[in-house]
């Protein structure tokens, strides 16, 4: 019971995390971009530079998005085997009980 409860919670756990590294990945390209765009913006071509901005924008959009997605499944696995341990705690209440 225990083994199956804790494979259930680092499963859980693996895919917050997923979630967590696309985040990062996300960033890393909206923030690449937002550099195109400063470069594209210094040569004043402003069609250009505003395509990369308006595109950074929404991919920075999603970066933020799946990491507060991600943050918040990892804050919420447990990898303790929850119900096991109250499994256990009322064996022994019941054998207490038991030996009386």
């Amino acid at each position: 019971m225990a083994r199956a409860e804790i494979s259930q919670d680092v499963g859980q756990f693996a895919k917050a995390s997923v979630l967590l590294v696309a985040g990062v990945v996300f960033a890393l390209y909206a923030f690449g971009l937002f550099l195109l765009a400063a470069v594209y913006a210094l040569e004043q071509t402003l069609p250009a530079w505003g395509a990369a901005l308006i595109v950074g924008g929404g991919l920075g959009a999603v970066a933020v998005a799946l990491f507060l997605i991600g943050r918040k499944r990892v804050q919420q696995a447990s990898l303790l085997p929850d119900k096991t341990i109250q499994s256990l705690q009322e064996n022994v209440t019941w054998m207490k009980r038991q030996t009386k």
